[in-house]
């Protein structure tokens, strides 16, 4: 069978070059130091960057999730006035969840990547603890639960809305939920 040559495996260190590839060891090609002082100047400066582009991107999101949330209940108020109740209460979880997104990406630069209303207290719950009054709390618990449902309800499932449900979870979004968010 034919044996091809293998080529040198080199890769970039800070020191030099570096050829993995040698039977008795590794061997460093060192370069000149000015090589490796502008290699450690390239990497601070790029993840200089990134943090600065990172948060910028963040600022963007953390607006366009306040003001997609802020649209979302104004047009579950809307949805109300036209007695569309099931896309009322759809669009009522759609501004708690962005809500709960848009907290911590304010405070840390970043959100959990679920839609789960509980789980999404909870993560704002570990820096802000009187939120957690939603989860822990029974009767406040229902009606985060409800919204929650109604995030799937609405979307996947033949199911119909009351009006008397929908106003009831409205009041509690306006009064108990936006109010306990709102505040961290």
């Amino acid at each position: 069978m034919k044996e091809f040559p293998t080529l040198p495996r080199l890769r970039l260190s800070p020191l030099g070059i570096v050829d993995d590839s040698s039977f008795s060891g590794i061997k460093f090609y060192l370069v000149f130091i000015p090589f490796s002082l502008a290699y450690l100047a390239v990497m601070f400066f790029s993840y200089s960057l990134c943090y600065v582009l990172g948060s910028l991107l963040s600022f963007r999101e953390a607006e366009i999730l306040r003001r997609r949330a802020q649209a979302f209940l104004k047009n579950s108020s809307r949805l109300l006035e036209e007695k569309e109740w099931d896309l009322a209460v759809f669009c009522l979880e759609q501004y708690c969840q962005l809500l709960l997104k848009y907290k911590p990406l304010v405070k840390r630069g970043s959100y959990p990547r679920s839609c789960s209303l509980r789980r999404l207290i909870r993560e704002l719950g570990e820096h802000a603890p009187k939120v957690l009054v939603l989860v822990e709390d029974l009767d406040k618990l229902h009606y985060v639960a409800r919204l929650e449902e109604a995030y799937i309800a609405s979307r996947y499932l033949p199911y119909e809305y009351e009006e008397r449900e929908v106003k009831d979870l409205y009041r509690f979004v306006v009064e108990v939920f936006r109010p306990l968010v709102e505040a961290v």
